[in-house]
């Protein structure tokens, strides 16, 4: 039997006179199996991606399997990232330049404008662009 234990969970901790015991495992394996239930109970977002090909216009439409909250696109073929989080009505672009991008949010799908320069917006035309977002796990 072990004469410690962890702090946050109490697993076992074995000095070196002690006695190891399976039945300490198994207690140690059934509270690690709670917490970790416990946590993909709690999850409160999920990550998706998608690529897209820019199309030369000065708005772009993204739509996600549930609402997002937290936007991030880059392009394979410039330094241009942008930058969002849920309701903010900008977004924000860094690489070649800088710009404040017009953002639109309706339910899962987030639309982009600029009033000139596709590359700031993330879609200047054949340009490959990679968008990481966080969706709300509860819509």
């Amino acid at each position: 039997m072990s004469s410690n234990h962890t702090e946050h969970y109490s697993l076992s901790q074995w000095e070196a006179e002690d006695k190891v015991l399976r039945t300490d495992f198994n207690e140690d394996n059934e509270k690690i199996d709670g917490a970790l239930k416990g946590l993909t109970q709690s999850r409160n977002c999920q990550f998706h991606c998608i690529t897209y090909k820019g199309d030369g216009q000065l708005s772009r439409t993204l739509s996600f399997p549930k609402r997002p909250v937290f936007l991030m696109i880059v392009g394979s073929n410039t330094n241009q990232c942008l930058v969002t989080v849920r309701d903010c009505p900008n977004a924000s672009s860094h690489g070649a330049g800088v710009a404040i991008i017009n953002v639109a949010w309706s339910g899962n799908k987030i639309t982009l404008s600029y009033t000139s320069h596709t590359d700031y917006l993330c879609n200047q035309m054949g340009g490959t662009y990679y968008a990481f977002a966080m969706l709300d796990a509860n819509s």
